[in-house]
């Protein structure tokens, strides 16, 4: 009967323990044959995919999620497009706004809309016609404050996704 109790009561600690958050995800994806467009909601318009003739790469973040914390959710989004006939590319600094370079921060927070991006890097070289190798290191302003982010990853299409 001891060994019982016993096994219950570990039992109870291994199993009856519940984590109160959601773990932190990323994905990194693109769309065929879409367009970057903005909303133009005033006074903070925030992008939207349309059907086009580019591809729209979307690099998304999500943080992890504390249940137990109220208004703590925050997401991001870098997107940008490119001509679907190339198999790499790179484009510099006030080049980003040719090929529509956004950040979007979504939270309860002050900044809301979706950022130009015109300062950095972002240059892919096409793997196969469902994959792509992006390297994005781009700078911008964030509430005031110069914020970065560097990424590189393989995007899939969306047809197929990573997280």
């Amino acid at each position: 009967m001891k060994n019982t109790l016993l096994i219950l009561f570990f039992s109870f600690i291994l199993f009856g323990c519940t984590s109160n958050t959601n773990d932190s995800h990323k994905e990194y994806s693109f769309t065929e044959n879409s367009r970057i467009a903005l909303d133009n909601q005033e006074p903070h318009p925030f992008i939207k995919i349309e059907s086009g003739e580019n591809l729209v790469f979307k690099y998304y973040f999500q943080k992890e999620d504390n249940e137990n914390i109220s208004d703590d959710e925050y997401s991001e989004a870098i997107f940008f497009e490119i001509d679907s006939d190339v198999d790499h590319f790179s484009y510099t600094n006030e080049e980003l706004a040719s090929i529509n370079t956004y950040f979007d921060k979504y939270c309860f927070c002050i900044r809301e809309g979706s950022t130009p991006i015109i300062e950095g890097i972002i240059k892919g070289n096409k793997i196969e016609n469902l994959s792509w190798d992006i390297e994005i290191d781009i700078s911008f302003i964030d509430n005031n404050k110069k914020t970065s982010r560097k990424i590189k990853a393989t995007f899939l299409s969306d047809t197929r996704h990573s997280i």
